[in-house]
């Protein structure tokens, strides 16, 4: 009989070591499960949540966009096959390279205007050109106007965007910073044209970059 009760208190013991284990290693598992603390994780929501800091000079706050600009852009020349280059919903518009090349031709002139530099393609209509009507030319030198843009504005000054200058034709006296509103509101307008051009072809357009 005492063998016995000697026997009995061993397995409880071990029973009770096994519970007690057991119960451990789903508390482990519950744990990592949860995450990371409480403390840890209201840090790591508090740094997403804080604002970023944007650029508050005009100059930095225009290569901002022009940046972005330039990435959406090229994201929808991209996004549209070479064969379909010479795509045109309906004979009476531009074809999908001639709608891009117009607007960057518009964004060389308005930029020259607007940072002080030479036009490289001064009287030049970018539509009669057949070599740029392929993909591999067009993208280039659509992606040149932005490039000529930003870097015309990393080489100016918030003081020098403020200066009067006459615009369209001499007919108005503008801040260039408003000439580069202009070339600004042109691309968007051109870019946002060829969208129903890539829905035409099934592509679906690029969406906007986070702001």
């Amino acid at each position: 009989m005492k063998s016995f009760n000697c026997r009995r208190g061993g397995l409880v013991l071990m029973l009770s070591l096994f519970s007690g284990f057991s119960g451990s290693v789903e508390a482990g598992q519950e744990s990592r499960q949860a995450g990371p603390p409480a403390a840890q994780k209201a840090e790591a929501d508090k740094q997403a949540a804080a604002p970023r800091t944007l650029p508050t000079s005009r100059r930095e706050a225009a290569i901002m966009d022009w940046e972005q600009a330039r990435a959406w852009t090229k994201a929808y020349l991209d996004a549209m096959p070479a064969e379909h280059y010479g795509f045109k919903p309906v004979p009476e518009i531009r074809t999908f390279a001639e709608q891009l090349l117009h607007g960057s031709q518009s964004t060389f002139s308005l930029g020259a205007l607007a940072t002080g530099r030479d036009n490289p393609y001064a009287g030049k209509e970018f539509h009669e050109e057949k070599p740029l009507q392929q993909k591999i030319a067009a993208t280039e030198r659509v992606v040149e106007a932005y490039t000529f843009v930003i870097d015309g504005l990393k080489g100016t000054t918030d003081e020098k965007l403020n200066e009067i200058i006459p615009a369209r034709r001499g007919t108005v006296m503008v801040p260039r910073w408003q000439v580069l509103q202009w070339a600004f509101t042109n691309q968007t307008h051109h870019r946002g044209q060829t969208t129903i051009y890539l829905r035409l072809k099934g592509m679906v357009p690029p969406p906007q970059p986070a702001m």
